[in-house]
């Protein structure tokens, strides 16, 4: 018998976003990723996944059957003593950065991603608002003193809040019955339209932030209204699974836009 079976772990470690930061890193500002500080994000990030399904096994049995690993007592244990792994990889990464910036930034990020797993994921759309800000103060942290435009960096970071925002609320939909069902909500949650409005405004807001701010450049406006594309889909679309998987490929679209039109001349 296998002690862990080998895609929820997959799952839990969740590589897709590992991957996406990483490909950040490397379009938005090279020389960090193999600093200490790109090093740090992971592992909050692994930190932080790692937490957030310790948390919610039972939820996820419902929402989301055969993905998470910590439905077992023994697979729960080895993963509190990997979380504590890669707690301890993280203070180590902590200390070797030059930056007291970088420290100050890290450590914000790491009680931030505790508070939403501890506390907030249980007030519907705060915790989602919660979680889109952390992302978008991690591309903040990684593109600071990159060679970005101020304008470009304005954008970067809005466009990983409002996207990251959408989807979170799309994820939320996904999840609802298990987390009505196993979760401590605060409050009730709120109508499904609520969470379709508020996703499709991130993306309106997304498309006119491009506008606004590349009116002289046509390439970023056209990327930018490309994110009105997915809206009918946002407002209709009851496959939630597939509709989550759209704005990833809508967050890639955004790594592009920089890479295309700035980043590559």
């Amino acid at each position: 018998m296998k002690l862990f079976p080998p895609l929820p772990w997959i799952s839990s470690l969740r590589p897709i976003n590992l991957g996406f930061l990483a490909l950040t890193a490397w379009i938005v500002s090279p020389s960090q990723l193999g600093s200490p500080l790109f090093a740090g994000l992971l592992m909050l990030m692994l930190m932080g996944n790692l937490h957030n399904d310790l948390g919610d096994f039972r939820a996820d049995a419902l929402n989301r059957p055969n993905t998470n690993p910590f439905q077992s007592k023994e697979n729960r244990r080895l993963g509190v003593l990997l979380l504590l792994l890669a707690l301890a990889m993280f203070l180590i990464f902590l200390g070797m950065l030059d930056s007291t910036a970088h420290v100050l930034g890290l450590v914000a990020v790491a009680l931030a991603l505790w508070l939403y797993n501890s506390r907030l994921q249980y007030f519907p759309l705060l915790g989602n608002a919660w979680l889109a800000g952390i992302m978008g103060f991690c591309l903040f942290l990684l593109i600071h003193t990159g060679p970005l435009a101020f304008q470009q960096k304005i954008w970067a970071y809005t466009a990983v809040a409002l996207v990251h925002f959408a989807r979170e609320l799309v994820k939320s939909l996904q999840d609802q019955a298990g987390d009505a069902k196993h979760k401590p909500l605060r409050y009730s949650l709120p109508p499904v339209w609520l969470y379709r409005l508020l996703a499709a405004l991130s993306l309106l807001g997304l498309a006119a932030l491009s506008d606004l701010l590349w009116r002289s450049e046509k390439s970023p406006v056209i990327f930018g209204l490309a994110f009105v594309l997915p809206l009918p889909f946002v407002l209709f679309d009851r496959n939630y699974k597939r509709l989550s998987f759209l704005l990833k490929a809508f967050m890639l679209l955004g790594l592009l836009v920089l890479y295309l039109c700035y980043v590559l001349p």
